[in-house]
């Protein structure tokens, strides 16, 4: 089995080489090199992120990620790590995360199905900024884990509805 890492539509280059002697011991080694390469035609694990475009400063708001196993293959030790935006508070989420409110191990996930993480929070900070939320999927292969999918979402700080000024004497910095 070849476990090939990449992005959809891509091209990765794959290089062989085999030793072999007539018989152990044999001072007569001999190699054989082969290359090739092999078309990703499509990633064997999808990630999606659903959230609002926008929200106001401290708006409770709820994320969804949707991760999907697409290979013939039972994923072992799957793991989805979440890089927050440094201004978002995690509230909570379903199902409850491991470790610091942004990673879930969810052990074996079956080929051809799928599984939904729902994250509430809110962001506090300035007007119009675009906020990143990086996500990794990872699974385990022969004992060492292998990032199978990453995304960005995005949920930008709206500008609040509302303004207020406070002038005394038509000025801010009005000393009496």
């Amino acid at each position: 089995k070849l476990l090939v890492l990449g992005e959809a539509q891509t091209v990765k280059r794959l290089e062989a080489k085999m030793k072999y002697s007539v018989k152990e011991g044999a001072s007569s080694v001999f190699e054989r090199r082969a290359s090739g390469d092999v078309v990703v035609v499509d990633s064997a694990t999808k990630l999606s992120f659903s959230a609002p475009e926008s929200v106001f400063s401290g708006e409770n708001f709820d994320l969804q990620i949707t991760y999907r196993n697409d290979s013939n293959e039972d994923l072992k030790n799957v793991k989805l790590i979440i890089k927050y935006p440094s201004a978002f508070r995690f509230v909570n989420s379903d199902p409850g995360p491991g470790s610091g409110n942004s990673e879930w191990r969810m052990g074996s996930l079956a080929r051809n199905t799928d599984g939904v993480i729902r994250i509430a929070g809110n962001i506090l900070g300035g007007e119009s900024t675009a906020l990143p939320f990086d996500l990794a999927l990872s699974a385990e292969f022969l004992g060492e884990s292998y990032t199978l999918s990453t995304l960005t979402g995005r949920v930008e700080l709206a500008a609040p509805p509302l303004a207020l000024s406070i002038l005394a004497n038509d000025s801010r910095d009005y000393l009496a």
